[in-house]
C-alpha cells in the first residue's frame, strides 16, 4: 500500500559527493516524491542558498553541523540524519563526534544508520550519550549492488579491467595542493607518502597490463579526486597510441560500474564490499606499493579486508 502525504512537504537533501552518493540519494528522492513530497537535492555549495530561498519543511543531512546550519536559517524545519559513511575508524566514528555536539543531537527528529555496529560504538565510547529515534536502515549502496545481482542486469560481454584510484590528497577535487593537508597536521606526512607510493605502483601496473595483455582498462576516480587530473594526463603517462585502451568512468552508480569489470584492482578500500556482493574478484596492490603495514595500522578491520582479496607481491604475479 502506498501512503500519500497529507500535504506536499518540501524536503531538502544535502548530499556529500555526487559521484558517490547520488545513486542512493536519487532513489530516496524518488521514494519521497512517490509519497507526494517535493524534493530538492543539493551539495555543500548551494545548501545555504536552498535553505534561504526554498524554506524546506524537512532537511536530510549527514553531519550534525549541517543540521545546526539549517536550523539557523529555517528554525521550523525538521532535521533527519542519514548516514553517508557506515564505516569509520574508531577514533573518527560517530560516537566520537556526537560526544562533542550533545546539544545538537536533541534537535534531530530521527537518525538513520546503516548497521547495528553504530549502536555498539555508542555503547563502548559514549554509553552516557542519549541518541533518540535511531533507525537501522541497512546500507543503501549495498542494496543497489544486491538489486543489480538479483535482477541479473546485463552488461557488455567484453569486460574491462577496473582500476580504482584513492588519491584525494594528491589530486583533490577542490584543487587543494598537497601542502593544504600538511600545514596543520604534520602527522599527515605518512598518509601523503603512502598515497604517493600507491599512485606510482598503480600507474606502473596499468602500463604492464597494456604491455602484457589485450585487456582494456576502465578507471574509476575516487569521488574526492579531480577527474581532470586523469583526463589531462593519460596521454602523457601511457602514450597516444594506448589511449584507445583506457577510459575514465564518470557514471553515478559505483555498483553498476563494478558489474562491468572482469576484475577490480585497487589500493585498500571499503569499496571491496560491493565487488564481493557482485562476485567480482579484487586485487589489492598494497604489497606492491609496500604500504601494507601502514594501512593495517589504520583500523583492525583492514586485516579482514585483506582476507577477501588477492594480494600479489609484484606486477608479474598480479597479471598472472
Amino acid at each position: 500500500m502506498i501512503i500519500k502525504a497529507k500535504q506536499k512537504f518540501k524536503i531538502l537533501i544535502r548530499l556529500v559527493v555526487v559521484r558517490r552518493d547520488y545513486s542512493t540519494y536519487g532513489l530516496l528522492k524518488s521514494c519521497l516524491e512517490s509519497l507526494g513530497c517535493k524534493v530538492l537535492i543539493v551539495s555543500s555549495n548551494n545548501f545555504t542558498l536552498a535553505l534561504k530561498f526554498w524554506k524546506p519543511d524537512g532537511v536530510v543531512v549527514h553531519t550534525l553541523k549541517s543540521g545546526e546550519t539549517a536550523l539557523k536559517i529555517v528554525p521550523t524545519t525538521k532535521l533527519f540524519f542519514l548516514d553517508a559513511e557506515g564505516f569509520r575508524p574508531e577514533d573518527k566514528c560517530h560516537a566520537v563526534f556526537f560526544l562533542k555536539q550533545k546539544k545538537t543531537i536533541k534537535k534531530f527528529s530521527k537518525f538513520l544508520f546503516w548497521g547495528r555496529q553504530i549502536l555498539k560504538e555508542f555503547e563502548k565510547i559514549a554509553p552516557e550519550l542519549d541518541v533518540p529515534n535511531i533507525r537501522i536502515i541497512g546500507n543503501p549502496k549495498f542494496d543497489l549492488a544486491r538489486y543489480i545481482k538479483s535482477e541479473n542486469i546485463k552488461n557488455s560481454k567484453t569486460k574491462t579491467i577496473g582500476i580504482l584510484t584513492r588519491f584525494h590528497v594528491l589530486n583533490n577535487h577542490f584543487g587543494r595542493p598537497v601542502i593544504f593537508s600538511l600545514a596543520n597536521n604534520l602527522g599527515k606526512y605518512k598518509y601523503v607518502d603512502t598515497q604517493m607510493k600507491t599512485f606510482i605502483a598503480l600507474i606502473n601496473i596499468c602500463k604492464d597490463i597494456i604491455k602484457n595483455t589485450n585487456y582494456n582498462i576502465s578507471i574509476r576516480v575516487h569521488p574526492f579526486e579531480a577527474i581532470d587530473g586523469y583526463k589531462n594526463n593519460l596521454k602523457r603517462w601511457f602514450g597516444e597510441e594506448n589511449l584507445k585502451r583506457l577510459s575514465i568512468d564518470e557514471s553515478l552508480d559505483f555498483s553498476h560500474w563494478v558489474s562491468k569489470q572482469k576484475v577490480v584492482i585497487t589500493p585498500t578500500s571499503n569499496a571491496i564490499t560491493e565487488c564481493y556482493l557482485l562476485n567480482i574478484p579484487v586485487i589489492n596492490i598494497d604489497k606492491i606499493a609496500n604500504v601494507v603495514q601502514f594501512n593495517k595500522n589504520i583500523d583492525k578491520v583492514v586485516e579482514d579486508w585483506f582476507q577477501g582479496v588477492y594480494l600479489p607481491s609484484n606486477s608479474k604475479d598480479l597479471i598472472k
